[in-house]
């Protein structure tokens, strides 16, 4: 018989589990976030930093190349002319008024370039300039200056460069043809320019004392033609090949490739 006041019992576990968001594994999963949020930005950070920092320190290289090619090159021209006219006689009443002009003419010419070099006013429009007179008008500026014949010969069929390539191009000429007659104490410097169909390569040789060009790259001295010249023309695109050797002369050959201006438009 059974007892009516037998009681049974059964028992039910219940477990909680608790949101994921109260979970361990996605709380160590926002502390990652957060660090690498953090992270980021500092790098984002950084990097503007450093980007703003090789701006600076660009134009500051570009306006040392500028005032090293233009106020430099022009006072040691005017430094020139008027050396060659405290040599002069006093009877030498016509040479010295013309020295005294070419010397007035320089001075503009220098304050002129430095001005832009300093603004960036070079037309930067990308208008087209036609460099050959201005080679031309180069050469004879330097001779007369120098007192060193400079030959100029022009071959193949003249093109129109950009402004910006037209006038690195023109620094690195006059550069070249200013430490031909400075430092190689030469009897004659020439100067070649060939227009082919992609490119253009300028020459410019003298028969003067030439020097070690590995040395004088590696040396400190405080002179910074040379580097200049190679910023130049790898802002150009183009290529540098510099030989020189004591007592032989010097020779430095520009390729630099034509740039094939972009189409305004087309017609119907």
């Amino acid at each position: 018989m059974n007892n009516p006041e037998a009681i049974s019992e059964a028992s039910i576990d219940v477990i909680q589990k608790p949101h994921f968001y109260r979970t361990s594994w996605f709380l160590i999963f926002c502390v990652l976030l957060l660090a690498t949020a953090v992270w980021a930005g500092y790098r984002f950070r950084l990097r503007q930093v450093h980007a703003r920092f090789q701006a600076v320190l660009n134009e500051r290289t570009r306006l040392a190349r500028e005032m090293h090619d233009t106020l430099i090159q022009g006072c040691a021209g005017v430094s020139a002319l008027l050396e060659a006219h405290s040599s002069l006689d006093e009877r030498e009443t016509h040479a010295k008024e013309d020295l005294l002009s070419c010397a007035r003419t320089q001075m503009r010419t220098t304050i002129n370039e430095a001005r832009e070099a300093v603004w960036d006013l070079r037309h930067g429009d990308g208008s087209a300039t036609t460099i050959g007179p201005l080679f031309g008008s180069m050469s004879k500026q330097v001779s007369q200056e120098f007192g060193v014949p400079v030959e100029y010969r022009l071959s193949g069929k003249p093109f129109d460069l950009d402004q910006s390539t037209a006038h690195e191009l023109l620094m690195v000429v006059r550069e070249a043809l200013h430490n031909a007659v400075r430092h190689g104490q030469p009897t004659n410097v020439s100067l070649t320019i060939n227009f082919e169909d992609n490119k253009f390569s300028v020459q410019v040789r003298d028969d003067g004392c030439g020097f070690d060009v590995a040395d004088t790259l590696s040396s400190s001295n405080g002179h910074y033609g040379l580097v200049g010249l190679q910023e130049r023309v790898k802002r150009m695109g183009g290529k540098l090949i510099l030989n020189s050797r004591s007592g032989v002369g010097t020779e430095l050959t520009l390729d630099i490739p034509r740039k094939v201006p972009p189409q305004t438009g087309t017609r119907a």
